[in-house]
C-alpha cells in the first residue's frame, strides 16, 4: 500500500508549494446533494474552467457533516512539473491504483490526474494547462472524484440524464445516440425542469435526483433545433465525432433545481414515427442500459455501482420511450407519464 499513499503525499506537497508560490488562490463552496464539497485552487488559472458547471448548485450547509475537500491545480501556471504517476493497471487509456485508502487515476486520453484519500474524504486534481482542458471534460468535471467519495453511501454517479416537474423527476438511461441527451434539452422550451443531460447523482435508498452540472452536450446535427439554447454554447464541434457543448447556470438557473424525488427510469428508443408513447420495460431492459455505461465510463467501483443501480430498480418503475419526431409530442409524453405516476 506505500505506492499509492507515497504518490498521493508526493503530489500534495506539489500542490502546497504551488498555493504557497501563488498570490490568487481561491476556496469556494457548494452543496452537492447531502454533501458539502470545497475547492481549494492554488491559484485562479483552473476557476473559469472548473467552476461554470457548478454555478447553479446552492450554497454550503454549515449543519452538514459530510464534507468533500478537493485541491485544484495545473502545471503550467505553477511551474512544477509531476512525475507520473507509478504503473499499476492500464485501462482504456487510464492508469489505475487503488491501495488502502488511496485512490489513483491518470486519463492519458484527457490528460488529468485525480486522486483521493477516503479516510480524510479530499482529492486532488491535476492537469498540465488550464487552457488545453479537453472541452468534453469542462462541463461535467471531476466526475471520478464524486463517484469515489459517494461509493460509501447510498448515492451514486450515473450516466443518465433526468427532466422533471413539481410532481418528481425522470431518469433517462441509455448509450449515447438514444436521444437522451437531446430529450433532456427539450426542458428549456416546455415545462418540464432540467436536473441533468448526461451524468447525474441519485440516492437509490430514497430515490431522488439531484443536480450536478448545468451542463447539456447535442449532436452537431440537432444544434440548430435548439435556437433557444445557443446564447449558452461554449463550444462548437471541429469534427464530426465531436458535440456542441452548453453552459446553463448562466441563462437557464430557474430551470434547473438542485433535486426532485425519482418517479421513474425511462429508456429513451429513436422510432421512426411522427409521435411519442411510453410502455412498461423491466427492470432487467433498463439495468442494461444504466449499469455498463455507468460502470465503464466512471472509475473502478463497478461493484457498488451495479448494485445501487439495480437497487434503485428495484424501487421504481421502468418505462421504454418510444421517440417520434415531433419534439412537442415528446415532453407532452415525459410530463402525462409523470401525472400517472
Amino acid at each position: 500500500m506505500v505506492a499509492a499513499r507515497e504518490y498521493f503525499e508526493y503530489v500534495q506537497a506539489a500542490f502546497l508549494e504551488a498555493a504557497a508560490r501563488a498570490q490568487d488562490g481561491r476556496r469556494v463552496e457548494f452543496r452537492l446533494g447531502p454533501a458539502n464539497v470545497a475547492f481549494r485552487f492554488a491559484n485562479s488559472a483552473l476557476l473559469s474552467t472548473i467552476m461554470p458547471p457548478f454555478a447553479h448548485l446552492p450554497p454550503s450547509d454549515p449543519a452538514s457533516q459530510r464534507w468533500l475537500s478537493v485541491d485544484l491545480w495545473d502545471g503550467e501556471s505553477s511551474g512544477i512539473v509531476l512525475k507520473p504517476p507509478p504503473m499499476k493497471e492500464l485501462h482504456g487509456g487510464r492508469v489505475y491504483l487503488g491501495e488502502g485508502r488511496h485512490s489513483v487515476l491518470y486519463d492519458y486520453h484527457a490528460q488529468i490526474l485525480c486522486l483521493y484519500d477516503a479516510e480524510d474524504r479530499h482529492a486532488i486534481f491535476w492537469t498540465p494547462r488550464a487552457d488545453t482542458f479537453p472541452y468534453f471534460e469542462s462541463v461535467s468535471p471531476l466526475r471520478v472524484i464524486f463517484d469515489w467519495f459517494f461509493t460509501d453511501s447510498s448515492l451514486q454517479m450515473m450516466h443518465a440524464g433526468s427532466v422533471g416537474t413539481e410532481k418528481g423527476a425522470l431518469l433517462l438511461v441509455g448509450k449515447g445516440g438514444s436521444g437522451k441527451s437531446t430529450t433532456c434539452s427539450l426542458a428549456f422550451r416546455s415545462e418540464l425542469s432540467f436536473l441533468g443531460d448526461d451524468f447525474c447523482l441519485v440516492d437509490s435508498a430514497k430515490p431522488r435526483v439531484y443536480s450536478l452540472y448545468a451542463s447539456s452536450k447535442l449532436c452537431p446535427d440537432v444544434v440548430d433545433r435548439f435556437p433557444e439554447l445557443k446564447p449558452a454554447q461554449n463550444y462548437s464541434p471541429r469534427h464530426p465525432e465531436e458535440k456542441a457543448t452548453f453552459l446553463l447556470a448562466e441563462k437557464f438557473s430557474s430551470k434547473i433545481p438542485a433535486s426532485l424525488p425519482l418517479k421513474a427510469v425511462v429508456v429513451p428508443r429513436l422510432r421512426d414515427s411522427e409521435e411519442s408513447s411510453f410502455r412498461p420495460a423491466k427492470p432487467m431492459e433498463a439495468l442494461t442500459a444504466l449499469a455498463p455505461s455507468t460502470v465503464f465510463i466512471l472509475s473502478r467501483n463497478g461493484d457498488h455501482g451495479f448494485k445501487k443501480s439495480a437497487e434503485l430498480l428495484r424501487r421504481v418503475p421502468s418505462y421504454t420511450l418510444e421517440l417520434g419526431r415531433n419534439f412537442s409530442g415528446v415532453t407532452a409524453c415525459l410530463v402525462g407519464l409523470l401525472d400517472q405516476l
